[in-house]
């Protein structure tokens, strides 16, 4: 005997939840009827919940005057969070339109009581937070019995929880989880709102399965691969170079945007920028990246960075002496403690990290990648290169003495190293380097580019090249190293788009600072065929 669904009932259910979607604009007058949203709050409170608590409860709000304070207040919530933003983000975000509040007919909010059955409700040892969950899994049902009834549903995420709260006039005890606006709506689109505005891309579903163990990925049925094998296995072609104007090739800023346009097509990148920093102590930091850390954190160096680049940035700890806690601006994704010589496993997994903090930042809409590591000192960068290139780090002097000498030094008690990359990042306390290699193999994965500035990018290149070849198609360098010293750019075959750098940004910022120059040139790239296109080809 099946319990299965007939194949139409089947279609169906999974109809549903393809077509679900958050409808900010198209609301139509039209009341919902009382059977339609009773039967929807039904669904709802079918949900699964812990203990079978039933947490929730929904206040349903017609009144046009209730729900234009729930605007208010979502408008000011809505303009603090821009001010969060870098610039480019702020001014898109400002143009997506939300007035779902007071378009649709309906607001239900949804709280959880998170004392309902007292306190020893079953299968609650994190206290409230199942709770919570159950919640969620209410307002699931909601959404999906709203599309099949013909309702759109908006999520109303900006809010004060304890402001709307008041707003209500809600028992203490209750916790706000959601504010949904419900409607019949002039259409269902086909695609995600913020994926029709490139705010976001969305993530294909063999990114998020893993099997036995996480990391290792694949849809069910097919090979299970590292993220780092499936990644160097085979990257995606590259275009043709698009449209170039007849003088453009000739310069080095022409040559770089047409490397530009072979690598992301027929389109510019979107005009989100992100800058990840990758920060690791080595065997010979004693904890001073940390610090170094703390001090960028705590003093809004993040926040100033992300005002003088425009672009959106976050330190990235992938093995700093000390844990520190979440905030914003911090991403941790840790993993040795500052190991002296990490190992290799240790070293593939800040590989993968780099890979998947870059397929996730291109999924969430950011189309131009910056990456840079920040240690103690240069010394660890300047070794990798040396060897990488087979040089001397005596002739790195000339970028940074103490650097150099360092490089020396950890070359002399490392012994001899074989040629296999991961086994060079390990002799050299490479592991920010490691990350940042494997920024550039996610951002070459999804045909992204990555501008690189400084030592620690350069090793990072070098690194990635010898891990796949094809990888440096997504580096773009844009600050020169010294005269007279071996510049890893140009041993890659990587042309700077300029003699020099067009900001007067150093450290970390200085990639990040270009990138409005760069970004520029390459709209300007793509706009130009298309005005000639449109006026014949005059000139």
């Amino acid at each position: 005997m099946s319990w299965s669904y007939s194949d139409p009932d089947r279609a169906a259910i999974y109809r549903v939840i393809e077509e679900r979607r958050d409808i900010r604009t198209g609301f139509l007058p039209d009341a919902v009827p009382d059977a339609v949203l009773t039967r929807v709050l039904a669904a709802a409170h079918r949900a699964p919940s812990v203990g079978m608590a039933q947490p929730w409860d929904f206040l349903v709000i017609r009144s046009p005057a209730r729900r234009s304070r729930i605007q208010e207040e979502m408008r000011r919530c809505r303009a603090a969070y821009a001010e969060t933003l870098p610039a480019s983000r702020a001014a898109a975000f400002n143009r997506i339109v939300i007035d779902a509040i007071v378009r649709a007919p309906v607001c239900v909010v949804v709280t959880c009581d998170p004392t309902r059955g007292g306190w020893y409700t079953l299968g609650t040892p994190d206290g409230s937070e199942a709770l919570v969950r159950s919640v969620c899994y209410a307002i699931e049902n909601l959404w999906l019995a709203a599309r099949a009834e013909g309702v759109g549903v908006c999520l109303v995420a900006s809010f004060d929880v304890a402001a709307l709260s008041r707003v209500l006039g809600l028992p203490s005890h209750l916790e706000i989880i959601a504010c949904l606006s419900l409607g019949y709506v002039d259409r269902f689109p086909a695609a995600p709102g913020l994926a029709r505005e490139r705010w976001v891309r969305g993530r294909p579903l063999e990114w998020v399965i893993h099997h036995e163990e996480f990391g290792h990925r694949g849809l069910p049925g097919a090979p299970t691969a590292r993220l780092l094998d499936e990644t160097v296995a085979g990257f995606p072609a590259l275009a043709g170079g698009g449209p170039v104007s007849d003088t453009e090739p000739a310069t080095a800023l022409g040559r770089t945007v047409s490397r530009l346009s072979a690598l992301t097509g027929s389109h510019p990148p979107v005009p989100y920028g992100v800058l990840a920093l990758f920060a690791a102590d080595t065997d010979r930091s004693n904890g001073a990246a940390e610090q170094s850390v703390r001090k960028i954190l705590d003093s809004g160096g993040m926040d100033e960075l992300m005002a003088a680049t425009g672009v959106e940035a976050c330190v990235v700890d992938v093995g700093l002496h000390g844990e520190i806690p979440r905030i914003p601006g911090l991403l941790p994704r840790r993993g040795p403690n500052g190991s002296a010589r990490p190992l290799r496993e240790e070293l593939v997994r800040a590989v993968e990290t780099g890979i998947e903090l870059a397929r996730d930042y291109h999924a969430t809409g950011h189309g131009w990648l910056v990456g840079d590591v920040l240690t103690a000192d240069d010394g660890s960068a300047i070794a990798i290169i040396a060897r990488l290139m087979n040089r001397s780090p005596a002739e790195f002097a000339a970028l940074s003495t103490e650097g150099a000498r360092s490089a020396a030094t950890r070359q002399d008690n490392a012994g001899p190293v074989g040629a296999d990359p991961l086994d060079i990042l390990a002799a050299y306390a490479g592991l920010a380097v490691a990350a940042l290699a494997g920024f550039i193999l996610g951002a070459r994965a999804v045909r992204a580019p990555v501008l690189l500035a400084g030592p620690g990018a350069a090793a990072a290149a070098l690194t990635a090249g010898l891990l796949a070849p094809d990888a440096t198609a997504s580096c773009f360098p844009v600050t020169p190293f010294p005269p007279g010293v071996p510049d890893p750019f140009q041993h890659l075959g990587l042309d700077l788009p300029w003699p020099q750098s067009p900001v007067e940004i150093t450290g970390p910022g200085a990639a990040a600072g270009a990138l409005s120059f760069l970004r520029a040139a390459a709209e300007q790239h793509w706009l130009v065929p298309q005005l000639a296109a449109a006026t014949g080809g005059a000139r």
